[in-house]
């Protein structure tokens, strides 16, 4: 992806068919273009929908969760390159096992997976299999994470 290239996520909370080319358009409004070149889904797991609260919670704190599989917020995110609304589509933070089930129903190639990924956290499993698979694979943080203890530098 260039630097004149527009790109965005998918977050979490819009994985419903439903919702995808909604979230699309808005976040190529607010970007002021015309088209993404690249549009990624966030995660595998979605959340509930609730409209605009972005982290969905029940009465005592806990998360709520889309019951919407990855493979079907995948299919709508293909009928997105179908419309002309972006150019590619790709993941972001799937391990291998789920990357293989959306390389197994794709009709629209996955052109990136993002994860993080830097010398304390190289994911040399996840890079050959990119590689093997024809997937461009970028990287999250390549510099490390040290806002996070668990992650020594």
């Amino acid at each position: 992806v260039s630097t004149q290239s527009t790109w965005a996520k998918l977050w979490n909370t819009f994985h419903a068919p439903q919702h995808v080319q909604q979230a699309c358009e808005k976040s190529i409004a607010d970007l002021g273009v015309g088209y993404l070149d690249l549009y990624l889904m966030h995660w595998p797991t979605g959340f509930a929908f609730a409209g605009d609260n972005l982290f969905p919670k029940d009465a005592n704190g806990r998360m709520l969760y889309s019951d919407v599989h990855y493979l079907e917020t995948w299919q709508a995110m293909e009928a997105l390159v179908t419309k002309g609304l972006v150019k590619s589509i790709g993941v972001s933070n799937f391990n291998i096992a789920q990357l293989q089930g959306v390389l197994d129903i794709a009709t629209v190639p996955v052109a990136c997976q993002q994860v993080e990924c830097h010398p304390y956290f190289t994911q040399q499993e996840m890079v050959a299999f990119c590689k093997a698979k024809g997937v461009v694979m970028v990287a999250y943080s390549p510099f490390g994470s040290p806002d996070r203890p668990w992650a020594p530098p």
